[in-house]
């Protein structure tokens, strides 16, 4: 059905300087780019639907009668939406890139919709992707891009030269969209001068901070030389900088603060910046913990050394988000959080320094000794000499390339908080009583170190967790959990370990666990599984979610009751609900046959340096 753009049988097409000569920036638009910047999307902007094919919201458009770039202009409009959406921005951005040219721009000089269509616009693909849509068009697209290294940001029309003020999300959406616009084009372009790849490929690193990762990855791929970050190993430094960094101020001049314990690396914070910039999960920001009055938060940095917050502390810590169903929810919008000095967030990973846009508070007075959200007022991410944001990936560790081969015990629970560290310790302890070099690894959840400074008193000789790993969360894409989590477990036999204890976060379904159980090298080495059930029903779900999805040998499978509960009335449910033994975490004559059951399955090559306890 067409959507009635012209009232004739087809639209006349005309030079933009014709459409847009008069056009004036509308108190609408003023309304628009004054909006508050905040972890959600624009207040006010209400977005389209789609309903169906995306390119069916171009029909009545001349998109495919107008050539661009050697081809049909609805080719590229399409092709331009589809990078957006496939980089992860939100829907408005992408659909602003289906519609980016319709109303001509400086260089592409013919318009098929003038400011009298303006409102149609907005009726289809939103207020803020028509807005989008028509700064492109009127903008000075050079200087926008290059005149923007601080607030206040603004456009500049590029035929009357009026400046106009747009808060940081919005040239953040206004750099994707340039970004698809020039790589989507860039194959068909018939003479691709290296002097307007040079010109492009400047613009482009001038806003390399308020990229997505998306758009960075694209860029590197497109442009020779483009930038990039040394990957380094654990305690390496960041950046390949010769020059102090020109993109922000200059991270020590921001002193004092604390680096928080899920920063792996040291910092050469010479050499680093603080500035805006679109964050994605694992990026380093810095700014201010606020805690209300009377609220004492301890936070450990990366020393592992405790601090008591009691007010304002500025604190560099990691984006991130959280899934839990004990603790605090918080997200990082699709696309990234647009970062910029004053931004509020909070402060959602107890101890360890995670920094999202909260979703929801647990009840306080919850059995649950549950952790709560603090105010954080962001002074910006942290930016290596390339102007790009510092992400942990930087920092993962960088094992041989030899897949695992030691001995693997795994402990999970059916839920959070049901006591799985707990019973690691006690196995953890015992088996290092032995003489047994054990490694120990925190293989999911949300970054935090308190787990694996409880293995390392049990006795563990290392610990290592996914954040070693490059990852703040393990509730990611599952292609990423599977190509990084192999890492730690590597690094782990590297240093030596014998047995690795693997401890999964949160509950079995969760945190990509499931995916773990997908990792050949990890579950083929892996000699038992010790579960945590709170009650009956728990475990039997265990053994139907792995007949179902996991697919672990259920002989190697043992059921344990929490530390938590009494373990007598557990032990008498589970026999009635068909699971006739479970082990008590608390008896030390079952934890006893559960370590030698773990070392008699060792094979005599591994256990010829240790002794069984007295």
């Amino acid at each position: 059905m067409s959507r009635g753009w012209a009232d004739g049988p087809g639209r006349v097409l005309v030079p933009i300087e014709k459409h847009l000569a008069a056009s004036k920036i509308s108190r609408h638009d003023e309304n628009d780019m004054r909006e508050g910047e905040n972890c959600g999307p624009p207040g006010g902007v209400q977005e389209a639907s789609l309903g169906g094919p995306t390119e069916r919201l171009l029909e009545g458009l001349p998109v495919r009668d107008v050539e661009h770039s050697g081809r049909p202009l609805r080719d590229h409009l399409v092709g331009t939406h589809d990078l957006l959406k496939q980089w992860g921005n939100a829907q408005h951005v992408c659909l602003a890139g289906l519609f980016h040219s319709v109303y001509g721009t400086k260089t592409f000089l013919t318009a098929m919709l003038g400011p009298e269509d303006r409102e149609r616009v907005r009726a289809i693909i939103g207020t803020h992707a028509e807005l989008l849509v028509f700064i492109f068009a009127m903008s000075d697209r050079k200087r926008l891009l290059l005149e923007n290294r601080s607030a206040p940001y603004h456009w500049i029309d590029h035929q009357t030269g009026v400046r106009a003020v747009i808060p940081g999300s919005v040239l953040n959406d206004l750099v994707e969209l340039e970004v698809a616009n020039f790589l989507e084009q860039m194959p068909f372009l018939t003479d691709p001068r290296e002097p307007v790849l040079m010109d492009m490929q400047n613009r482009f690193e001038a806003v390399m901070s308020r990229m997505s990762a998306g758009a960075r990855n694209a860029c590197r791929r497109a442009f020779d030389g483009w930038p990039g970050s040394r990957t380094t190993g654990l305690g390496g430094e960041i950046g390949e900088v010769i020059e102090p960094s020109p993109w922000g101020r200059p991270l020590d001049s921001l002193r004092p603060f604390i680096v928080a314990a899920n920063v792996r690396a040291t910092l050469e914070t010479s050499r680093c910046s603080i500035g805006p910039g679109r964050g994605e999960a694992g990026d380093l920001i810095l700014g201010r913990m606020e805690p209300a009055e009377g609220e004492r938060i301890v936070i450990l940095d990366q020393h592992r050394d405790a601090h008591t917050v009691t007010g304002p502390q500025r604190v560099l810590a990691v984006l991130g988000s959280r899934d839990s169903s004990t603790h605090v929810c918080a997200v990082i919008p699709t696309g990234g959080l647009d970062v910029e000095q004053g931004l509020k967030a909070h402060w959602i990973a107890g101890e360890s320094g995670i920094v999202g846009c909260l979703e929801r508070q647990p009840v306080l007075d919850s059995t649950h000794d549950v952790e709560s959200a603090v105010g954080f007022e962001c002074d910006g991410l942290v930016l290596n000499g390339h102007g790009q944001p510092v992400n942990i990936r930087s920092f993962a560790v960088e094992p041989p390339d030899r897949e695992v081969s030691t001995p693997i015990v795994l402990v999970a629970a059916t839920s959070s908080s049901a006591g799985k560290t707990v019973l690691s310790g006690e196995v953890i302890r015992r088996l290092a009583e032995t003489g047994l070099k054990v490694g120990a690894i925190k293989a999911s959840g949300t970054g935090g170190v308190l787990d694996s400074l409880h293995h390392q008193r049990a006795g563990a000789t290392a610990v290592l967790d996914f954040v070693d790993a490059g990852l703040i969360t393990t509730h990611v894409d599952p292609r990423v959990f599977r190509a990084r989590i192999p890492l730690v477990f590597r690094q782990m036999q590297a240093l030596g370990a014998e047995l690795i204890v693997a401890e999964l976060g949160g509950d079995l379904l969760s945190a990509s666990n499931p995916e773990l159980f997908r990792i050949e090298e990890i579950i083929d080495n892996s000699k038992l599984l010790l579960v945590i059930s709170n009650d009956p029903l728990g475990a039997t779900g265990v053994i139907a979610l792995n007949d179902a999805r996991l697919g672990f040998p259920g002989a190697k499978v043992r059921h344990f009751s929490s530390p938590f509960r009494n373990h007598a009335g557990v032990a008498r449910r589970m026999a009635s609900a068909g699971i006739p033994e479970c082990h008590d975490p608390r008896s030390p004559d079952d934890l006893a046959r559960i370590v030698d059951e773990i070392l008699a399955g060792l094979a005599p090559a591994d256990r010829h340096e240790w002794r069984r306890p007295p």
